[in-house]
């Protein structure tokens, strides 16, 4: 089944990296391949055939085909399906009406809100009344879900840079409103830099075929011949569990003043909505290593799903209930249901995929009666997430989520290390599972720091030194006193859930301030270069041996040579920027930041750096976003 799955996955990816779309006799020749492989496979498991004819290997082989052409095929099915949800460039620029629901969490930015729209149909501006139904168009041809800004007038904007904008005049915008909206649309563009975020792609995982903005009139209202909201709660599955997670982090908000610190951690732990946290909240959180904690993570949905689960079956063990149906198979199910519910509440983030499927496969095989391997587990974690997203593998969360897991489930060891006492003494096995536990979870720290150095690199092109400290005292914290009072918060209804939260805010605020003081040491963070590939396979074996199963201290030499070849990722990379300058010559590098000039310029001993383009808005600083990562 291993190899099975590593084929399709290998045929999603290697569609994937194509520089461009197959034409249709690429396709419809994967087509066939996979046909015949399937007849195939099923005339060698018919029992007519001989056995001696074909072997297992040919079974698997074809299976292999079979897999990877599906997964070429599958991920090219979704992939035309993203493509054809592009704005036409007919209509880029062009003012239009859209009939729309809201489907996402709204976000309030430095000028407006942004959200989300899932569009049901959309007209030219013309002389026809918003009212008019039969002038809508089908969505056949047009963009099914839109990025969009609703900012606030010009005259409500701050004189002062430091002065916030006013938002009275935009609308409070909830998931699952439907509206009649004038707007203006533009095909997915983003900032072509290296090394920083991809704007682009992002719009084409999330399937939104176009950004744009309400169009307002002088007076700052929405134009007269659109503009009202038509209802309040349209009945759909994605709104509404968009409008539970905008009431739940509504809760969250409006129980703070404005002056608290940490409400909008607290909201990332519950729904993983991150937008409320400050920059420099952010930067002490990667900087300390602990940004892993301010979101969404496996713990958090493995613990409500062992809650839910754990009620569950204290329920249904009164009576004769547990005749019907044994209390540990009506656990498993109630706790994969939780797992399902929250991981819906939370975004639907990858590390919650990984979670809820985990539990759901495990939840099957005590179902059925099998017994699974734990990596057999991650596999099929593995395969589902990619069925329904391919493009998760562009995003740091899969690779640090799944690579986190496998490296735990690769090193722990095994029953046989470890040591059991000749008599049992009640006294001696206790001291002994606090002993065991404390260096499990060490040993899991340590492995997780060690392993997912080139993953980090990789994608951030820094690692935190002090992670291991930080995470030691922050990881207790955060799963077993923050984010339970913040659960319980968030879905309770009492007078003790402000309590709650206030309780969360303060010991945010004593957890985070020796975090500051050590984000602030000059050897916090490690920053290097992106690792070339060759840095990359040498480290993934050095890993291998640092972190093999077995005691600590077996194989010593091999572990301490493990640590030494990941070294390799810092060597350093002496053609960044281009070939070498002759005398006399020069290179330029033009940063692509909008409205605004930042300029590189490399001479034979020099590097100068032209303006570092304009500041407009509340983060949005071309030489922090752009220009820092490529000289990094």
């Amino acid at each position: 089944m291993r190899a099975i799955f590593s084929a399709f996955i290998a045929g999603e990816i290697l569609f994937l990296f194509l520089s461009e779309m197959p034409n249709r006799y690429i396709i419809g020749g994967a087509i066939i391949v996979s046909l015949i492989a399937f007849v195939l496979l099923i005339l060698r498991l018919r029992k007519n055939l001989v056995n001696k004819i074909f072997h297992l290997p040919v079974n698997i082989a074809l299976g292999c085909i079979f897999a990877l052409s599906v997964g070429a095929i599958w991920s090219s099915y979704l992939t035309y399906e993203r493509l054809t949800n592009i704005l036409s460039e007919e209509l880029e620029g062009v003012e239009l009406f859209v009939d729309g629901v809201i489907d996402g969490l709204p976000q309030d930015t430095a000028e407006g809100r942004r959200f989300t729209l899932t569009v049901i149909g959309w007209q030219r501006v013309s002389n026809l009344p918003m009212q008019d139904i039969d002038g809508w168009n089908s969505v056949e041809s047009f963009p099914k879900r839109l990025s969009l800004g609703w900012y606030a007038p010009k005259e409500f904007y701050g004189k002062s840079s430091n002065k916030p904008i006013d938002l009275s005049n935009v609308p409070e915008l909830i998931p699952g409103q439907r509206w009649h909206l004038p707007v203006k649309l533009k095909r997915p563009r983003g900032l072509m830099n290296p090394h920083t975020f991809d704007y682009e792609l992002w719009m084409f995982m999330q399937d939104l075929g176009a950004n744009g903005n309400v169009r307002l009139s002088k007076k700052g209202a929405v134009q007269s011949k659109s503009g009202k909201l038509v209802e309040d709660s349209y009945l759909a599955f994605l709104p509404m569990v968009q409008k539970v997670r905008w009431y739940l982090r509504e809760k969250i908000m409006r129980a703070f003043p404005k002056e608290a610190k940490y409400p909008g951690v607290l909201a990332a732990l519950v729904v993983g909505d991150q937008n409320a946290i400050a920059q420099e909240d952010w930067q002490t959180f990667n900087s300390t290593g602990i940004g892993h904690l301010i979101s969404i993570s496996g713990l958090h949905v493995t613990m409500l799903a062992g809650f839910g689960g754990w009620l569950a079956q204290r329920i249904w063990r009164r009576r004769d209930l547990p005749l019907i149906i044994p209390a540990q198979k009506v656990g498993v199910l109630f706790g994969f249901m939780t797992a399902l519910i929250y991981t819906f509440l939370a975004g639907f983030q990858i590390p919650a995929q990984r979670t809820m499927i985990m539990v759901g496969v495990v939840a099957l095989a005590l179902w059925l009666g099998r017994i699974l391997r734990p990596f057999d587990i991650w596999w099929w974690a593995l395969f589902l997430v990619l069925l329904l997203n391919p493009w998760a593998i562009y995003t740091p969360g899969f690779w640090l989520s799944f690579g986190a897991v496998a490296l735990i489930l690769y090193a722990m060891p095994s029953d046989k290390h470890r040591i059991k006492p000749e008599v049992p003494d009640v006294d001696w096995i206790f001291f002994e599972k606090i002993k065991e536990s404390l260096g499990q979870a060490c040993r899991v720290q340590m492995v997780v720091t060690i392993g997912l150095i080139p993953l980090t690199l990789w994608w951030f092109s820094q690692i935190s030194l002090i992670s291991p400290l930080a995470n030691a005292f922050a990881i207790p914290i955060v799963s077993f006193v923050v984010t339970p009072f913040a659960m319980l918060g968030a879905f309770l209804h009492s007078f003790i859930v402000d309590l709650f939260l206030w309780i969360d805010n303060e010991v945010l605020m004593i957890m985070i301030y020796p975090l500051k003081m050590m984000s602030e040491w000059s050897w916090a963070v490690a920053f290097s270069s992106k690792p070339s590939w060759w840095a990359m396979g040498i480290s993934v074996i050095g890993v291998l041996l640092a972190a093999a199963p077995g005691d600590l201290l077996h194989q010593l030499r091999l572990r301490v040579l493990g640590v030494g070849l990941c070294l390799s990722l810092f060597v350093p990379s002496f053609s960044r920027f281009g070939d070498r300058v002759n005398f006399g010559d020069f290179r330029a590098l033009v940063w692509d930041i909008g409205q605004g000039t930042a300029v590189l310029i490399k001479t034979k001993n020099h590097y100068l750096i032209y303006d570092a383009g304009p500041v407009s808005g509340k983060g949005n600083d071309p030489g922090t976003r752009t220009i820092l990562p490529y000289l990094r």
